[in-house]
């Protein structure tokens, strides 16, 4: 069992509640180990005044989940009575997927850099074709 916390509005639509607090509460959920209990930013800011006796927060960073836009400000309860060592969160961050990590940037490329962004500025869509070269 995986416990979480998170706040917002479902929405009930042809008999299965949906909406984005949802989604993110099964991502964070995924994340976690069996008896952690975690919670986002959001639900931290709403919980940290009325923490029972003993319990803290604590502070995870932020992770990228899988499925959202942006990173997620992870927090996690902390109590004398709750087990309190755990693996690494199961994240994007650490379980990237199987793409490889990037090794390069658009080193020497600047000049194309600056093009693309200044034909951005001009159009709605900007199609780049050609090879690479190297660096």
């Amino acid at each position: 069992m995986r416990p979480l916390l998170r706040h917002g509005q479902a929405v009930l639509r042809d008999g299965q509640y949906v909406n984005r607090p949802l989604n993110r509460c099964a991502r964070l959920m995924a994340a976690a180990h069996g008896g952690q209990i975690l919670m986002s930013d959001a639900t931290e800011a709403l919980v940290r005044s009325q923490l029972p006796d003993g319990a803290t927060l604590l502070d995870l960073g932020e992770h990228r989940l899988r499925d959202l836009v942006g990173r997620m400000h992870i927090f996690q309860l902390v109590h004398p009575d709750l087990p309190g060592a755990f693996p690494v969160l199961r994240t994007l961050d650490a379980f990237p997927g199987n793409l490889p990590l990037q090794v390069s940037s658009f080193i020497g490329r600047a000049r194309e850099l600056k093009q693309t962004a200044a034909a951005l500025g001009e159009a709605r869509v900007v199609t780049l074709i050609g090879v690479g070269r190297g660096g």
